[in-house]
């Protein structure tokens, strides 16, 4: 509660991610987080664990991966949602803005197994687009975020031993 944010995390499974935490605050627009998503390359958390494949892994997302259309924003071609994920990669979070829902903005960072070097899974921060811009979100939480996926991480690899 200490930033006043909503927080989802997931771990993967297959080609789903599984429903972990979610702690919504009473700022945001309800919605029920469903306990297996599929439609990763909608939210932050599928696009968080999508943007760390492998060449190999990714072909195999992009197979049984449709790319459906949610909102008006939700990014449907493969050369756009490829060019995303590499920006994902590259800056160390990934962004939803209003992809899965309108009015609805979101980060997400990857959770990483250290010791096996595999994606595990995702969490995001979840945001209002009427109380929240993209680029006031970048500039105050990433480094939030991506602190908390580093530690998460860190959880993940010691169970895993």
């Amino acid at each position: 509660m200490q930033h006043k944010v909503s927080i989802d995390s997931a771990l993967l499974h297959g080609h789903t991610l599984i429903s972990l935490y979610r702690r919504e605050l009473p700022n945001l627009i309800y919605f029920r987080l469903p306990l297996v998503m599929e439609d990763l390359h909608t939210r932050a958390l599928g696009k968080a664990v999508l943007a760390q494949l492998e060449d190999a892994e990714m072909s195999s997302f992009f197979k049984s991966l449709r790319l459906k259309k949610l909102t008006p924003k939700t990014i449907c071609k493969k050369e756009e949602l490829l060019k995303d994920l590499k920006l994902t990669k590259n800056r160390g979070y990934s962004i939803n803005d209003e992809e899965y829902i309108q009015g609805l903005i979101c980060i997400g960072a990857p959770l990483i197994n250290f010791n096996t070097k595999t994606i595990a899974g995702a969490v995001s921060l979840d945001f209002p687009a009427s109380e929240f811009s993209l680029s006031a979100i970048e500039r105050n939480y990433t480094g939030i975020l991506t602190k908390l996926a580093s530690e998460l991480s860190g959880i993940i690899t010691t169970a895993d031993m």
